[in-house]
């Protein structure tokens, strides 16, 4: 989502059940304020806690794009803590107000495919084009902020691609060596990325007849 430009917020992850936040907070929410005092990251919002007392707090939060405003009681501090504890898991993430659901997939899973997922699904919300007249394939996992992450089996699933004639292959660059020197069906091509921006550039500059960061 930061790819297309959407705005970054603080975003619940997770609630724990036994906090009376749960019962208003869900993941998904974006946390804009605590009492007034704007939080974007995760540090404040620990700072602000670190100063609050363990009663109750208004939270102003967006729910698929929509502000409103819920109060909680907050927790105690942790053992050797001090202040308030609001009982959530949260990161900055960039917001979209709509939910993406990927169909499809059949026996593909694992988190070695979120590179390809993340790649096909920035294409089709921004209404472009992934590959062209590419044959593309790859692996990798997506964090958060784009990060693509290092895989196991990195040569086997090279050696799939080769089988199903994909001669573009999208590899992350601390998967290199273990895809180096592997032999290559002519003409094809192994990009090593480190972020899902440079995945979708790789691809717009192979197409453009442009240079390529090779493994």
């Amino acid at each position: 989502m930061c790819e297309l430009g959407f705005p970054k917020a603080l975003t619940v992850l997770a609630t724990d059940p036994a906090a009376p936040a749960a019962r208003v907070l869900k993941a998904g929410d974006a946390l804009v304020s605590v009492d007034g005092q704007r939080v974007t990251t995760a540090v404040q919002l620990l700072a602000l806690l670190a100063r609050h007392a363990p009663t109750r707090a208004t939270l102003e939060i967006r729910r698929g794009g929509r502000p409103t405003e819920v109060t909680a009681a907050l927790l105690p501090p942790a053992a050797g803590g001090a202040g308030a504890r609001l009982g959530v898991t949260v990161d900055t993430r960039c917001q979209a107000p709509f939910s993406v659901h990927v169909n499809g997939l059949g026996a593909i899973s694992g988190p070695s495919v979120g590179l390809i997922i993340a790649l096909g699904v920035r294409a089709k919300l921004g209404h472009q084009q992934l590959a062209g007249s590419l044959d593309v394939a790859g692996t990798g996992t997506v964090g958060s902020d784009g990060t693509v992450g290092a895989v196991s089996g990195a040569k086997a699933e090279q050696a799939g691609a080769r089988a199903a004639s994909d001669t573009t292959f999208l590899v992350p660059s601390a998967n290199c060596p273990a895809v180096r020197g592997a032999p290559l069906a002519a003409g094809s091509t192994v990009i090593k990325v480190d972020t899902l921006h440079d995945a979708w550039q790789a691809l717009t500059d192979l197409q453009a007849g442009r240079p390529v960061p090779h493994c």
